[in-house]
This record gives structure tokens, sequence and C-alpha cells, in this order.
């Protein structure tokens, strides 16, 4: 999988299938997208927009969450397991959310599990 951003105010996220070239998702954003990461088993892709941190779902393209910190997000990161997704802000708080082994497969489960940090 291989992902890019179209620039300007609104951005959307393309996301392809390699080498066969398929086109999986289009991926909207009302802001700029600063960053575009894989979760390790590229089950999830996350963006950062506009403070935001957005979680989807692969293959489906479907958004699983929107993640907000207590500061604005300008950074991520997935952990090398893929069970934490690690934030930061300009003010130095670094997060950390855990997400449990089954959840990360599922997700229905992974919405329920994210759902308690939803901004």
């Amino acid at each position: 999988l291989t992902a890019g951003s179209s620039g300007g105010e609104q951005s959307e996220i393309r996301v392809w299938e390699l080498p066969a070239g398929k086109l999986l998702a289009r991926l909207a954003h009302q802001e700029q997208v600063d960053v575009i990461r894989f979760s390790p088993e590229q089950n999830a892709l996350g963006t950062l927009s506009g403070g935001l941190v957005y979680v989807w779902s692969f293959p489906t393209g479907e958004l699983i969450s929107q993640l907000a910190d207590a500061g604005r997000v300008t950074d991520f990161e997935f952990s090398r397991d893929g069970r934490h997704l690690l934030t930061g802000t300009a003010d130095g708080i670094v997060d950390r959310l855990q997400f449990y082994a089954p959840y990360r497969s599922d997700p229905e489960r992974w919405k329920q599990v994210l759902a308690g940090f939803r901004a």
C-alpha cells in the first residue's frame, strides 16, 4: 500500500495498492494533511490534519476515529507492534493510546475502543 496527498487548503489522501496500481480509497480532509502513516500491519492508516489525528480502517477506507489531545497534535506514530498510537503536541505533551490485538483486525471493535478517545 502507498498513500499520497493532494495539496491545497482541502486535501484528499489517495491510497493505492501496488504494484497493481489499484486505487483503494480517497480520504477527504477539510484542511491540509501534514502527516500520513500506516500501522505496521497496514490495516489502518493515520492522518494528521488541523491538529487532529484521523484513523482509517483498511482495506475499507472507513473512518474509525478522530483523535484529539488537550493541545493541538503536531505528530503521531503507531508503535512497532501496532498496539499503541503515540501523539505529540507543540507544548511537549506525549500521549499513548493502547489498542489491543483482537481489536486491530476488527474495525467495529476498534471503533468501540477508540470511542473513549474521541474529541
